[in-house]
């Protein structure tokens, strides 16, 4: 069993249906690296994904964005909003815990170096950050689909975007 099994299943088990039930679609194409989400609502189309660290440790980030229903032309070619990647729209950003850079800053199931050496567990229950974290602070991205204002776990995506 690898390191993320846990946290992967509970992501499987507890967030995917509550996306469901918000009219998302599951598109697993580009796993084990990304899990990606994207539904379409009025004029636009609302996407995200869950991002792994590329290492395997027990921790990924959420890229949200949106863009127009018909899709995106990037560099002359149209990408249907199913193929669109979050981290492509102008607007978005990332849905974090925590400022910062790095993975530390990332939803993670294991704890942050001085915890963990005060701890018997090396980590904390999957089922803890998703039900807490992850699906406690969605609402901002949920919030900022509806009135585009950027919240206390957002944080903006450096990407170049090319027309």
């Amino acid at each position: 069993m690898g390191k993320t099994t846990d946290l992967r299943r509970e992501i499987t088990t507890i967030f995917v249906p509550a996306m469901q039930r918000r009219g998302f679609t599951v598109d697993k194409r580009d796993l084990p690296v990304f899990l990606r989400f994207w539904r379409i609502k009025d004029d636009e189309a609302h996407l995200f994904d869950i991002q792994w660290e590329k290492y395997g440790r027990p921790r990924f980030i959420v890229n949200f964005g949106r863009c127009p229903a018909a899709g995106l032309v990037i560099r002359g070619k149209h990408y249907a909003p199913q193929d669109v990647l979050a981290s492509w729209t102008p607007e978005g950003g990332r849905l974090q815990p925590q400022p910062g850079t790095s993975s530390r800053s990332w939803f993670r199931q294991d704890k942050p170096f001085l915890q963990s050496l005060f701890s018997r567990e090396k980590l904390r229950p999957a089922d803890e950050v998703i039900a807490v974290d992850l699906l406690c602070t969605f609402g901002e991205v949920e919030m900022w689909w509806e009135s585009r204002t950027r919240m206390a776990h957002m944080h903006r995506h450096l990407h170049l975007r090319q027309h």
